[in-house]
């Protein structure tokens, strides 16, 4: 990389100091590495659960759990010999390698898990408990070791057992399936973590969480919202719609207030998508000859307005912030 500035700005010789800084400093593999390594706990779970798969009959089931106990406690131990005192703020650590064990260890806890309920049915029939306990667990370990992946998988366990509570079992044992259920759960759970995120923000803790619970949040609730408008019936399309509608400018002003391009993009693809369905609809109702028509041509003009918006998105959200008062970061 070389900085290029104009003439008569810069003392003589300085120019050359610089490009010489530029093409003599280190450059970092601090994220390559990174990745390698969590691909390297990945790839280890994996090659272990096909080996034990392959070989499940000459190396015996408790000789297995036994292994996963020993691997887990060792994990968890290197972690807790590793850790900072607990704080509100976020805590650097100590060890380089202390996340990505943890990480290895609430792995292999969750194989442990599933390993006791497929083989010995440990929990019954209640497969939510048999998510929800591991997801707890997982929970208090992302606060206590400040890690944000694992309260990633935390968060999905809970959705999951929710999830498998609501609506497969319900199907199986009832012979009902309500179509809603999943929709109402989803907003449900979508509504609790952005209470949850927002509590992170307003009282200091752990705040640097809250883009995982938001995040989680935003995806839940406006699946949920559109999958409620595509099935829904007369008057709860219309609640439906609305509904993406309100969350969508929600997540507008969540996004200027951050700064954030990412939820800016998920708000506008989520509203645009509702949209688009709603007024296809209408259309095709009023009209279904001429509606493939008007159909082709909003395509054309919506698709290039929203690819204008996102080449422009930086500076659409400078100038909100500009408008807005609030000072840039």
């Amino acid at each position: 990389m070389k900085a290029a500035f104009p003439p008569g700005i810069l003392p003589e010789g300085q120019q050359e100091r610089i490009d010489h800084h530029y093409r003599s400093r280190p450059f970092s593999l601090f994220w390559e590495m990174r990745a390698i390594l969590y691909l390297g706990v990945l790839f280890l779970c994996s090659g272990l659960g096909i080996l034990i798969y392959k070989n499940i009959d000459t190396i015996g089931h408790q000789t297995i759990l036994g292994a996963i106990v020993a691997a887990t406690a060792a994990c968890f131990w290197y972690c807790a010999r590793h850790a900072k005192p607990f704080t509100y703020a976020q805590a650097a650590a100590d060890s380089s390698w202390a996340e990505y064990m943890l990480l290895l260890g609430v792995l292999l806890f969750g194989v442990f898990t599933g390993y006791l309920q497929v083989k010995y049915s440990v929990f019954g029939d209640d497969h939510a408990l048999a998510l929800g306990l591991p997801a707890t667990l997982y929970l208090f370990l992302a606060y206590r070791f400040d890690h944000r992946g694992v309260l990633q998988l935390a968060i999905s366990g809970f959705c999951a057992a929710i999830g498998i509570v609501t609506t497969p079992l319900a199907a199986i044992q009832e012979n009902v399936f309500d179509h809603h259920a999943p929709v109402w759960t989803g907003l449900a759970m979508g509504a609790a973590l952005a209470v949850a995120g927002a509590l992170s923000e307003l009282r200091d803790f752990k705040r640097h969480f809250s883009f995982s619970y938001i995040n989680f949040a935003m995806h839940l609730s406006m699946i949920a919202g559109i999958t409620g408008l595509v099935i829904g019936k007369g008057w709860e399309k219309w609640f439906f719609f609305l509904l993406v509608g309100a969350l969508g400018a929600g997540l507008w002003k969540y996004a200027r207030w951050k700064r954030s391009h990412y939820f800016l993009l998920f708000a506008v693809l989520y509203v645009y998508v509702a949209f688009s369905y709603g007024f296809l609809r209408l259309l095709f109702l009023a009209d279904a000859s001429a509606g493939v028509s008007f159909a082709f041509f909003y395509f054309i003009l919506s698709c290039a307005g929203t690819i204008y918006f996102f080449l422009n998105m930086k500076t659409f959200l400078k100038a909100e912030s500009e408008d807005a008062g609030l000072p840039e970061k």
